[in-house]
């Protein structure tokens, strides 16, 4: 596709969800024609990490880059394990496990956060379904994290909530805060079954004010129909409180996009960077299952909506995606071809490549109005990738850009 291929590589990780297994995930090299170069397997035989992992723990649902927190020159992850396994009522899960890497893709060491670490989670709270590198957010040098919770009944059944941890450069907790219905910020907050925390990103300082700000997802919430979904834009305080809020729905924040029932806005979501250069950060809002489709918005600093564009009205692109739950994740991964455009990678974990629900991720090149101008599949037939894919592994369920990982330029 492309004449000549660069050096400099984008580091994706990209999970591996085996139903019935443990799950693991898979740290791959992307050149920049969105081919694969180079891949390791992270699970609990494999890669280095010695957690100990339980049938259905659900490694690798989710997955966010840290940084180097440890300073040794390479980059980390938090992984989340949201599910329960053993006896009914005895959670497995709910976890997330901060993994210190290696520059060669496996795991050098790992911390897990759970009970009875952090307190209230209850064995079905799902706490770990999404987790979002927020930066540093308290400004005590050290980067903090948030962590969704969406079966979380706080004030109502599976309303959802999410915590914010704060960490050190060893990845314990030296604080935390959990936002929900309840927790006595000014805002609305969820309601019955909204299931607030599906997705969680950090956005960067949206409003200029120095702290870092945060888009959560409620898949679930009834506005403007019946499970349409919303997003909530949160200006955060340093302590982890809600500053002021934004909500974006069919009825809210300025979207003039038609939902229909059980369209699940905001069951993935991701910040993308400037894609249209005009100074605020955009936003990829996976919808599938129902939709299977990726909303570009395009924001006002306010985080309301300046606009939108729906990724499959691009000429030519995916129009077979229905039934491959084209939008089950989504990721910025920067300017992959180095054309001057940020590009995105979406997720479609029933993707048929190689077998039923086998998975597949396409890396959108992307077009600054918010079309595809092409794309690259990566799947067990597709794109370069040789690791061995199996029916039901749903390859790309979930999916982040760690960037740099030995941080050395390529």
């Amino acid at each position: 596709m492309y004449s000549k291929v660069r050096l400099l590589w984008t580091w994706l990780i990209v999970m591996v969800a085996c139903l019935g297994l443990n799950r693991s995930s898979v740290v791959m090299a992307a050149t920049p024609d969105g081919t694969v170069s180079a891949f390791q397997k992270i699970s609990g035989r494999q890669g280095g990490f010695h957690g100990n992992l339980k049938a259905y723990d659900g490694f690798g649902y989710s997955v966010t880059p840290l940084g180097d927190i440890d300073h040794d020159g390479v980059t980390d992850i938090a992984v989340g394990a949201p599910y329960t396994s053993g006896s009914p009522g005895v959670g497995k899960g709910n976890a997330i496990w901060i993994l210190f890497m290696q520059p060669n893709g496996r795991v050098k060491s790992e911390v897990k956060i759970s009970n009875p670490e952090t307190t209230s989670l209850d064995a079905f709270d799902r706490f770990g379904s999404s987790v979002a590198n927020i930066g540093d957010l308290n400004q005590d040098g050290y980067t903090d994290i948030a962590v969704g919770s969406p079966l979380d009944a706080d004030g109502a059944l599976q309303s959802g909530a999410f915590w914010i941890f704060f960490l050190n450069d060893k990845g314990n907790i030296l604080g935390q805060r959990k936002i929900s219905a309840i927790s006595g910020d000014p805002w609305p907050g969820p309601g019955y079954v909204d299931r607030l925390g599906y997705s969680i990103t950090a956005i960067g300082d949206l409003d200029s004010d120095g702290v870092q700000d945060i888009a959560v997802g409620a898949p679930f919430d009834d506005d403007g129909g019946a499970n349409t979904g919303s997003l909530w834009i949160l200006f955060m305080n340093t302590d982890a409180t809600i500053k002021d809020y934004q909500k974006i729905s069919k009825t809210a924040g300025g979207l003039s996009l038609d939902l229909g029932n059980e369209a699940n806005f905001g069951n993935r979501s991701a910040n993308i960077g400037d894609l249209n250069k005009d100074g605020v950060v955009d936003l990829a809002i996976g919808t599938a299952p129902v939709d299977d489709d990726v909303y570009i918005l395009f924001l006002n600093a306010d985080g309301t909506v300046k606009g939108h564009q729906r990724l499959s009205d691009s000429a030519g692109i995916l129009e077979d995606r229905h039934l491959i739950n084209f939008g089950g994740a989504v990721s910025g991964i920067g300017d992959l071809n180095n054309d001057g455009t940020l590009d995105i990678a979406v997720g479609a974990p029933l993707d048929y490549d190689g077998g039923q629900a086998t998975g597949a991720i396409y890396i959108m090149f992307m077009n600054a109005d918010g079309t595809a101008n092409h794309y690259q599949k990566i799947s067990d037939l597709s794109g370069g990738f040789e690791g061995k894919l199996d029916r039901n592994d749903m390859f790309g369920r979930s999916i982040t850009n760690i960037g740099d990982l030995n941080q050395d330029g390529v």
